[in-house]
């Protein structure tokens, strides 16, 4: 006999302001694991204005993945001009996955 184990549905959507505590802390994993570190230390007034910028921004946007209880990875991208064509192109600037 097998015994179904229900699990959470993970869901892929774009992050809202409210999700901005664990966007901080997920950021702040990215960063502290990443080239980044080496430049210093963390200035989380930066970080977390570049996410709302991010989430209130036309030309940019966060995507996050989790289940209803808790988002477990981010991807930030940000349209804009490409330095040397002036085409618009989107960029990632960050992810994280736990």
């Amino acid at each position: 006999m097998t015994t179904a184990i229900a699990t959470p549905a993970r869901v892929v959507r774009e992050a809202i302001p409210a999700d901005l505590p664990r966007l901080a802390e997920m950021f702040e994993a990215f960063r502290a694991s990443s080239v980044y570190a080496q430049y210093g230390p963390a200035h989380p007034e930066v970080s977390t204005g570049l996410i709302e910028r991010l989430l209130t921004s036309e030309h940019g946007v966060i995507f996050v993945v989790g289940d209803e209880s808790q988002l477990e990875g981010m991807i930030g991208l940000i349209l804009c001009p490409h330095p040397m064509t002036g085409e618009w192109m989107a960029t990632e600037l960050f992810w994280w996955l736990d």
